[in-house]
């Protein structure tokens, strides 16, 4: 999955990745985009990659994300990489772990 040079606003997800929920699947890369007041009731406000290839978030803003319990913003949980370059996080949270 690659959203490239946009903005994503307002997304939810009633379990987990509000903008992209990717298991057992190849990489996700947010390059260029702007995220806003997106969230998951469990994990990944933006990114819930489980098991899958690299994610990569670079030259973004990502503001006011949030999860009920880990990951804000990315959860990554048994994949292959995170790579975070030139971003701006902006008033990101997750209920127990991990604001981004």
């Amino acid at each position: 999955v690659e959203i490239i040079d946009s903005t994503v606003s307002g997304c939810s997800a009633g379990f987990a990745g509000g903008v992209v929920y990717a298991s057992r699947s190849g990489t996700v890369s947010l390059i260029g985009t702007t995220v806003t007041s997106c969230s998951a009731e469990y994990s990944g406000g933006v990114v819930d990659a489980y098991d899958s290839g690299a994610v990569s978030i670079i030259g973004s803003n990502v503001t006011s994300c949030s999860a009920g319990y880990e990951g804000g913003v990315v959860s990554a949980f048994d994949s292959e990489s995170l790579s975070i370059a030139g971003v701006d996080f902006i008033d990101n949270r997750a209920g127990e772990s991990g604001s981004v």
